[in-house]
């Protein structure tokens, strides 16, 4: 509080002096014309009045006591209304400089021009808040045009992923109507490619429908405390088929004794996504390592696997919705392209955090969730 009363004092006390100034050279002239209207000022304007008139100095006494000493008041009240419009007219005059400057200011502020607000020295405390509101409204309209450019990439994106199943389900529908004598063989293979690319479709759906609902502020986390290796034994029975047929394997490196504390479900559904990206982009013949350790007050989580050496950009990119590592975005390979988004949500509704790195030909993934 201190310091924002010196960021003012200079300016109120600028702003009062030269009140002040003008309020006590007003007060000191109407003094000044009270005092010579009844004092030698009497002597000199009746002796004026003899020469031009050219009159007795009883006449021209008289001329001066009935027409301006006997009126003293009204010429005093008059003077003391004009000064007090001159005041009016000062302080006006004063502020409106104040005025025409932060104006200018603002027009600065709200336009598109890169130039600084330039204010003067006493209002030094505005001119920095002008220019940090200008420097936060750039960072804003930014933000605004990345936001936009990433809704406008989710529709492209979305459109994508969706055209793709529906044409080939549409196209195998179709087949299906128009060969009327189709052998059984045939019809159930194209009845099996139609449903997987349902069920894909399904899932891209959901996941859609998963992120937005990870995205909502109203998001309630069933918390309970667990055993961690417990869990990651249950959720790699699911993947056994995939790493027999990918000549893949998991190795576990949890100690027992590591408790955790969170939504089992939505936790479950992160791993699950790490495992996932694990299995599709690690190298033929190769093992995936899933590690876990305490530190401090954080229980650490790590999936590591050995794969194709990373830019930065892509470990920059890696948690945005629908980015893949897959540049040519088969949805056999590369999965819908949400599982990492809808994880880093995940992990963060827990006050939790979660990096990617790349060493080597290794590429980490770091959990860090409060004990």
């Amino acid at each position: 509080m201190k310091k924002k009363n010196d960021r003012y004092l200079k300016f109120k006390r600028k702003l009062f002096s030269q009140i002040l100034l003008v309020v006590f050279i007003a007060i000191a002239f109407v003094l000044f014309l009270n005092s010579i209207l009844t004092g030698r000022f009497g002597e000199f304007f009746t002796q004026a009045l003899q020469r031009v008139l050219n009159i007795d100095y009883e006449e021209a006494f008289y001329i001066y006591h009935s027409g301006v000493r006997g009126n003293k008041f009204i010429i005093v009240f008059l003077t003391a209304l004009f000064m007090i419009l001159i005041i009016f007219k000062v302080l006006i005059s004063f502020m409106s400089r104040y005025f025409d400057e932060i104006s200018d200011g603002l027009d600065i502020l709200i336009g598109e021009s890169e130039e600084e607000i330039k204010l003067s020295e006493e209002m030094e405390f505005l001119e920095k808040r002008l220019n940090r509101g200008k420097k936060i409204l750039k960072e804003r309209d930014e933000e605004i045009k990345n936001v936009e450019k990433r809704k406008n990439d989710l529709i492209m994106y979305l459109a994508h992923d969706v055209k793709t199943p529906l044409t080939s389900i549409i196209g195998y529908l179709n087949l299906l109507k128009d060969m009327k004598d189709i052998e059984e063989e045939k019809k159930e293979k194209y009845l099996d490619l139609v449903l997987d690319k349902t069920y894909h479709l399904e899932n891209l759906i959901n996941e859609i429908f998963d992120i937005t609902k990870l995205n909502s502020k109203d998001l309630i986390l069933n918390e309970e405390r667990f055993n961690l290796k417990g869990l990651l034994n249950e959720l790699l029975s699911e993947f056994k088929l995939i790493l027999k047929e990918k000549n893949k394997k998991i190795v576990l490196e949890v100690p027992e004794e590591i408790e955790m504390y969170g939504d089992i479900e939505k936790l479950s559904r992160a791993f699950k996504n790490l495992i996932k990206n694990a299995i599709f982009y690690s190298h033929e013949n190769s093992d995936i390592v899933i590690r876990a350790y305490i530190s401090d007050e954080f229980i650490n989580v790590e999936f590591e696997n050995k794969a194709d050496i990373m830019s930065k950009k892509d470990l920059e990119n890696i948690f945005d919705k629908f980015y893949r590592l897959d540049k040519s975005r088969s949805s056999k390979t590369g999965g819908s392209g949400l599982g990492l988004a809808i994880t880093k949500e995940i992990i963060e509704a827990h006050s939790g955090e979660i990096k990617a790195r790349s060493i080597g030909d290794k590429i980490i993934f770091e959990i860090s969730i409060k004990r």
